[in-house]
């Protein structure tokens, strides 16, 4: 398996992991940051797709939406 192939399927693997739980989206953005979001913290997922104005579909990885309901 060449590096690009393993770099696809890596990238694959970690927006699956994304969408299964927040946990690991929550304990990410907490590393990031430097915050200490609580798992009670509402996570959603947009569509990924989007048409710009010159009519070219974009893809995103990942589009998500986040609600704070308290820190720890």
């Amino acid at each position: 398996m060449n590096t690009e192939t393993t770099a696809i399927k890596m990238d694959e693997l970690i927006k699956r992991l994304f969408h299964l739980s927040k946990k690991p989206l929550l304990n990410l953005l907490n590393a990031l940051y430097d915050d200490n979001l609580a798992e009670t913290a509402q996570v959603s997922y947009g569509s990924t797709e989007f048409i710009r104005d010159d009519l070219v579909k974009s893809t995103a990885d990942l589009f998500g939406e986040g609600s704070l309901v308290e820190k720890i």
